[in-house]
């Protein structure tokens, strides 16, 4: 029968060792697998990988925690899962006793986010500790000591990534395997033959054989990495004394590591010593009455916001996310009648998620989602509530502010390794743990520098729902950076738009545009406020002002509301409407009475930030269509080939617009990579709004006798064959969701032909005919379907592609003015931001010189 291939870290050699006892001593083989001293991160994963047959994993505390076991973990884990024969087993870890003569048992929990954060903080300490030591290693040692460096990296950064995996794929605790005579395990790999036969020899047995207790003092010989067969027949052991190094300290580098007298199997009760998640503690002067009553009114919002928070997850599908917001609450406040009975209420609603992270549809590559923080509501001097145990904050803004304790270096340790784990998490488009860590980075120390203006930029523009508390970061970040235009324009629209403050939104603006002059949108804002606040021929001179610092701000709706002299009153304006709050004369804005809010017509044009894929986004028309949708504030995922220019324009619109793109290096020609890319799209980027078939190309210039078949291959697989696998994987879940909108990126030569253009016409002339069939197909379940059709476009690589790289021959623009690529991209975007109930079929546009394929005005540009 097949070896048994048995993986577990080597602080755990007695789990391996009992299970090996009693199950093989029915014959069954077992191989074991752990890490080894003299082996460098990585290669216990590639010997696993390289095993044929069953594999058994214990995964453990000591595991979760040893960077031999945890290096290429999740690439090991994922090809076994694939494979279907892995059976993963969660036991209790261990470690010495305070007392030094004992160990105690320490739980394996990641099922929760709570515990999984703790081996996520774990690892980027471990990262951060050890990156600081790095100029201070010899030569000699460098290398490997950037090799170790590196795994840590990774695996701080992929940890999460294992845990979403371990869950998708299933796992089973210690106390399940144990069960019934091991049924679980002989159900899983197969052998129900075999139970029978071990259950006989179980029945034999008066209790079931208690591994022997390792001596404290006596070291323990390593298991061979050979086939072990345990049974009657197997040779006696052979006890060697091996030397015995220490253990390796947590979160420090060594060259070594050794084994270390493992825990009894059984233990009593008393004897484990749970870990529980750290919380900061409050204080330990006596409380006043005073301050009691102060921290419960908190407690109070705190948790009054807790459960809106998780109506709004249960309602949008995320139950286990919901139902985690209750469990953390009630763990912290265990006798809230109201917070029970919420709870009880959601479970008879709801019911339990049984896959223990968040919604249908979870990912092996989506990392564990943190509940949203819960979000107190605030008047002009917001208070913000941490995810830790609540913490009083002043209410009156003229009270001084308390002494606070310095900082540990504890704390600023703990603090900049929250703060990567935010980054990490702000890269892969988990906005809520990002959120998370970076709350507790503010919590530890809020001086950390630009702490609050992460927090105020990640909450205004990717969590929209915590208006609040992104108005409060804003403050917050302000007071560091007084002099940031962005901050101020940012809470001026959140104060405007969203809670009622018009006087402290127009002093934001004018403080926005006395910064930044050059920033149309701020003087377009302030001349709203303006309007509002009853000057209306001051708001149009800063409406022209606006134009002239950014002309595509111009629209008719906006000349018609701010230049129309004649009219009485604004559209939609209330006759008889309240006065609102008087702003400040700051000398941009008259202090005059004003009428209730102005007319939705006058407002900045925006919407709800889409998520908006874009294939073909490493040049031209789909990268300046990236940059368009970034620029106004939409989720971009990158599609492409070239990996390295995919990161480029990542880091460029994280730089310029604070935007964190997500990326997937495919060939849409390769159908395989494509689906595998597109099914495995991180669960907070997967309900995609908006799909832009953008990739295409020309290849070669010839008669269709003197073509060369392999450029017709290319161009069909690209401009056809590519769009319909792109669509094939995502068209699926917008008519699941009755809504999205597709745009299609043809050509002009989809509407005429011209001469050596044969094939290259072929499939855009394919595309226009898919457009319209999709519409066909796709219009009852409420999705758009649009097409543009450009002329020739300059800034992009067709011209290159199509003369195979000759620069000379691809100079075909030098005597006329074609369209940009940029043209392009407001065009699409223009598509996009119709209203719901508009679809645009198809825009077909060139450059004014060009009339058609082939008549050019070429007289110079």
């Amino acid at each position: 029968m097949s070896t048994i291939h048995l993986v577990y870290a080597h602080e755990n050699q007695n789990l391996a060792e009992h299970i090996t006892q009693q199950i093989g001593r029915i014959g069954i083989p077992f191989q074991h697998h752990t890490d080894r001293a003299e082996e460098m991160p990585g290669q216990l994963a590639a010997r696993v990988e390289a095993t044929e047959g069953p594999v058994l994993l214990l995964i453990t505390d000591n595991f979760l925690k040893n960077r031999y076991c945890l290096a290429n973990a999740l690439a090991m884990f994922q090809n076994l899962a694939r494979q279907k024969r892995v059976l993963t087993i969660v036991a209790d870890g261990w470690k010495p006793a305070a007392d030094g003569a004992h160990t105690e048992a320490v739980p394996t929990q990641f099922d929760r986010v709570v515990h999984a954060i703790q081996y996520m903080n774990f690892w980027q300490t471990a990262y951060l500790d050890l990156n600081a030591k790095l100029a201070d290693i010899p030569d000699p040692e460098r290398e490997s000591f950037e090799r170790n460096l590196e795994a840590v990296r990774n695996i701080a950064n992929e940890i999460g990534e294992l845990f979403s995996t371990l869950k998708e794929a299933g796992f089973f605790t210690w106390e399940q395997l144990e069960a019934d005579n091991y049924a679980l395990f002989f159900r899983h790999f197969g052998l129900q033959e075999w139970h029978a036969q071990y259950e006989k020899l179980a029945a034999l047995d008066h209790e079931a054989p208690v591994p022997p207790q390792v001596s404290e003092n006596q070291p323990v010989a390593p298991i061979a990495e050979t086939p072990v067969i345990a049974g009657p027949l197997a040779p006696a052991p052979i006890h060697t004394e091996p030397e015995v190094a220490e253990q390796e300290p947590e979160n420090t580098y060594t060259n070594g590591q050794g084994f270390t007298p493992p825990p009894a199997l059984h233990e009593s009760e008393d004897a484990h010593s749970v870990e529980q998640p750290v919380q900061e503690s409050i204080g330990l002067e006596p409380i006043d009455q005073e301050e009691s009553d102060r921290r419960k009114k908190i407690i109070e919002k705190e948790i009054r916001q807790t459960i809106m928070d998780a109506g709004f997850w249960l309602e949008r599908g995320y139950t286990e996310r919901g139902l985690e917001l209750f469990r953390v609450a009630l763990e912290q406040n265990p006798h809230h009648e109201d917070l029970k009975k919420a709870y009880e209420n959601a479970l008879d609603q709801y019911g339990e998620d049984s896959n223990g992270l968040d919604s249908p549809g979870q990912s092996p590559e989506t990392p564990p989602q943190q509940e949203p923080i819960a979000e107190t509501a605030i008047p002009e001097e917001p208070v913000v509530v941490f995810p830790t145990e609540p913490t009083p904050v002043a209410e009156e803004p003229a009270e001084e502010p308390t002494q606070e304790e310095p900082v540990s270096s504890d704390q600023n340790r703990e603090a900049a390794s929250y703060d990567q784990m935010g980054e990490n998490a702000l890269e892969k488009g988990d906005y809520l743990l990002a959120k998370y860590c970076w709350d507790r980075v503010a919590d530890l120390n809020p001086d950390t520098p630009g702490i609050f203006r992460k927090l105020a930029l990640l909450t205004s523009v990717h969590l929209t729902d915590y208006k609040e508390t992104a108005a409060y970061y804003l403050e917050q970040a302000l007071k560091a950076e007084p002099e940031d235009a962005e901050l101020h324009y940012r809470l001026g629209m959140l104060l405007r738009d969203h809670l009622d403050q018009p006087g402290k939104a127009l002093r934001h603006f004018g403080d926005t545009v006395m910064l930044n002059p050059d920033f149309g949108e701020g003087w377009l804002a302030l001349a709203q406020s303006t309007y509002e606040a009853g000057d209306h021929t001051q708001a149009a001179s800063l409406y022209q002002h606006a134009v002239e610092v950014n002309y595509e701000l111009r629209s008719e709706e906006f000349d018609a509301f701010f230049l129309t002299r004649q009219r009485e009153k604004a559209p939609s304006m209330e006759e008889n409407a309240e006065p609102k709050e008087q702003p400040e004369n700051n000398g941009i804005a008259a202090e005059t009475p004003t009428p209730d809010k102005g007319p939705e017509i006058g407002a900045i044009p925006t919407s709800e930030p889409l998520t908006v894929l874009i294939t073909g986004a490493t040049s031209g028309i789909g990268r300046a269509t990236a940059e368009c949708f970034a620029r106004h504030g939409h989720r971009v995922i990158l599609t492409g080939r070239r990996s390295d220019r995919l990161e480029e324009l990542q880091q460029h619109l994280q730089d310029a617009y604070q935007n964190t793109a997500h990326l997937l290096h495919f060939d849409v020609r390769d159908y395989a990579s494509t689906r595998e890319a597109l099914q495995h799209i991180p669960e907070s980027w997967q309900e995609i709004d908006l799909l832009i078939n953008n990739a295409g190309l020309a290849k070669g210039l010839a008669p269709i006798h003197e073509g060369n078949p392999e450029d017709w291959d290319i161009m069909i697989d690209t401009n056809i064959k590519g769009l319909l696998y792109v669509t094939r994987c995502i068209a699926p879940g917008m008519v699941a969701r009755q809504r999205g909108h597709i745009i299609n990126v043809g050509s002009i030569a989809g509407k005429e032909v011209y001469p050596k253009g044969n094939v290259y016409c072929a499939t855009k002339f394919a595309v226009d005919a898919l457009t319209r069939a999709m519409r066909l197909d796709l219009h009852s379940h409420n999705i758009r379907i649009s097409q543009v059709s450009p002329g020739h476009v300059e800034e992009t690589e067709f011209a290159l592609t199509r003369f195979d790289g000759d620069a000379e021959k691809a100079k075909i623009y030098n005597d006329f003015q074609p369209l940009k690529a940029t043209d392009v991209a407001e065009t699409i975007y223009f598509i996009a931001m119709q209203p719901a109930h508009v679809n645009i079929q198809d825009i077909w546009m060139s450059g004014t010189q060009q009339a058609s394929t082939t008549f050019i005005n070429r007289s110079g540009r």
